[in-house]
């Protein structure tokens, strides 16, 4: 799985580049199987929707399995999804010990998914905006002792953060009337942040203090509706506002 790692910006790089939802499930599924993943989902939950309320913009999954999950409404219950509002970072599945005496319904989507499908345990990428959650890319595997080190978790995080924009952007197209528009000085701290400079690097290299460079990384996470910085220099990048 090193190669995840050492490939992550080429990946990034291929997300960004995709014209097609196909082009992007076709490099996701790749990136996935390299890690020892099986399947993956990308998809929406809007602000403040029921738990069942989610769009699912791409998916890896066995067809039976997503055939199955959408009509017995498992979105409901299952407690991948709806622990994403608690986490900002990714998190593995099986650190979402149900006791099926107190959440039965939850216990059992994911017994199901185990004896049925073997997707024996998986790992979660939150993605956040200001206002809410806003979706999430899963991966699922058939290995009930898979890892990733912290680097490739890391890794994982970035290039799923891509997918994850790669496929709005070609879903959900922006209209002119709706794109962000950054300061000089905002877009120059996310180039920065992007090229992995720290906020008090970017500020000696503007020749402004630390803390005016988080006040402008503040400012343009607010208008490009994000969280973490990785969110904001994937938006940033998908939006065509950096280079």
């Amino acid at each position: 799985m090193l190669k995840l790692v050492t490939q992550a910006f080429d990946l990034v790089e291929k997300l960004r580049q995709s014209s097609t939802v196909a082009e992007v499930e076709t490099t996701f599924a790749g990136i996935a199987a390299d890690s020892g993943a099986c399947a993956f989902i990308i998809c929406d939950i809007p602000p403040g929707c029921a738990p069942g309320a989610r769009e699912i913009h791409s998916s890896g999954w066995h067809p039976d399995w997503e055939r199955k999950y959408l009509e017995r409404r498992y979105a409901e219950v299952d407690p991948v999804p709806n622990s994403v509002n608690s986490h900002n970072e990714p998190y593995f599945w099986r650190d979402l010990i149900v006791p099926t005496t107190r959440n039965a319904p939850a216990a059992n989507v994911m017994q199901e998914a185990r004896a049925e499908f073997r997707m024996h345990d998986g790992f979660c990428i939150p993605v956040h905006g200001l206002e809410g959650v806003a979706g999430l890319v899963s991966l699922a595997t058939e290995d009930a002792a898979w890892s990733l080190s912290e680097q490739e978790q890391a890794a994982m995080h970035l290039v799923g953060l891509y997918a994850y924009e790669a496929v709005r952007r070609i879903k959900r197209p922006q209209s002119p009337a709706a794109i962000v528009r950054l300061s000089p000085r905002e877009a120059d701290c996310i180039r920065w942040l992007a090229e992995g400079k720290t906020a008090w690097e970017i500020g000696a290299i503007l020749g402004v203090s630390e803390a005016t460079v988080r006040t402008y990384l503040k400012a343009a996470a607010r208008k490009l509706d994000t969280r973490s910085q990785a969110h904001l220099v994937a938006r940033a990048h998908r939006l065509g506002l950096i280079h």
